[in-house]
């Protein structure tokens, strides 16, 4: 745990619910009212304001008040376009800490009481409003193309809620969270500003004259350094299924709501989080890490099986499902894990392949029919 010793920002208030509004309205009626006195700054040095009385000064509209006014206003609608065309970050900014405190408020993380206002006639029937008693402490920065968001930890009813901010932030914000710190007392998260802006396409990563156009977006490669350096940090193969993890063991592997006797063997990382987001599989898992391909030097020991055969060897598992990728590497390796966990007591059993959910026959190519016919299933 870390202890957060920068500033922390602007605070988020409930009343930070109408911020743009706010700040534009003042500052563009102090920017009118300014222009105004300043054209007309004349008149008023000649006006005797010892004896000025405005029931009797006998007051006129003139044609210069109105070119005047003419004047301000564009002067306003001039200033307001050079803002939009060159300070639009800072009303980003403003934007951003507007969302936040509707947030709050939308989703009720505040305590509030209903208090009775009875007005100036107090023959009238008596209202009740809804005052904030309190609202959580967040506070908002921008640093080096970085958001930073702090969250208070007050060990209260909505801690549950600001501890877990990721997808609401990463959509109303539309940036993309980096990094989730917790510090004495508050709990961090850093995004990428401007997402779509700082967004790598490959022109970026292609040598052109001897450079690269990342050099040029800096706040991008600033952002892409502070991912890849989290993720070198922080990221690593679980000890026991070869998938990743932030921990020695990752979550599927120390979870007893899991079938330790249902082990599901994949090629990559990748395989065990679309096995998952099928939600048809409650075992666990083995990543290998690749599959054979003699041509390229890949043999048994470079993708771990020996290590898979001894973890099989413990006795726990009884049924393995083969889900490595339907290709001629994927089928080889298949076959060679059934060959050698032969002289093991467990059941090895393949992923079905066949016809598609959804899929008509006629755009099917012939060898994933004939696996379609080969694997049908008994209905009767």
């Amino acid at each position: 745990m870390k202890v957060w010793k920068k500033p922390k920002g602007n605070r988020i208030r409930a009343s930070d619910k109408s911020l743009v509004y706010h700040f534009c309205i003042g500052w563009l009626l102090l920017l009118f009212v300014a222009v105004f006195l300043l054209l007309n700054l004349r008149q008023l040095l000649v006006t005797d304001w010892k004896d000025f009385n405005l029931l009797h000064a006998g007051i006129t509209w003139t044609a210069y008040n109105s070119i005047t006014v003419l004047i301000a206003t564009g002067v306003c609608a001039l200033v307001v376009f050079l803002y939009y065309r060159y300070g639009y970050d800072r009303i980003k900014r403003l934007l951003h800490r507007q969302k936040l405190a509707r947030m709050v408020l939308e989703n009720k993380w505040y305590e509030a009481e209903n208090t009775k206002d009875s007005g100036f006639f107090t023959d009238l029937q008596s209202r009740s409003r809804e005052k904030i008693v309190w609202f959580p402490k967040i506070y908002y920065q921008m640093d080096n193309g970085l958001l930073h968001i702090l969250c208070e930890i007050t060990m209260g009813k909505y801690q549950e809620q600001l501890l877990s901010l990721e997808d609401k932030l990463e959509s109303g914000l539309y940036c993309e969270l980096t990094d989730k710190t917790l510090h004495d007392g508050y709990i961090e998260y850093t995004l990428l500003y401007d997402m779509i802006a700082n967004r790598i396409s490959i022109d970026e990563v292609i040598a052109e004259n001897g450079g690269l156009r990342l050099m040029k977006n800096r706040e991008g490669a600033v952002g892409l350094a502070h991912a890849l350096n989290e993720a070198t940090s922080y990221i690593h193969e679980c000890s026991l299924c070869h998938s990743l993890t932030e921990n020695e063991v990752c979550d599927i592997c120390v979870s007893h709501e899991r079938d330790d006797q249902l082990l599901c063997v994949v090629e990559s990382p990748a395989d065990v989080m679309a096995i998952e987001q099928s939600g048809s599989f409650r075992g666990k898992y083995h990543v290998l890490g690749g599959h054979l391909s003699p041509l390229d030097g890949v043999g048994p020991e470079e993708i771990g099986i020996p290590y898979l055969i001894q973890r099989l060897g413990d006795g726990k598992v009884t049924e393995v499902i083969l889900a490595t990728n339907a290709t001629v590497e994927g089928q080889a390796t298949a076959h060679y894990l059934v060959e050698a966990t032969k002289h093991l007591p467990i059941q090895m059993t393949r992923i079905a392949q066949g016809v598609p959910q959804g899929g008509e026959l006629e755009y099917v190519d012939s060898h994933t029919l004939s696996q379609a016919v080969h694997n049908r299933m008994r209905m009767k």
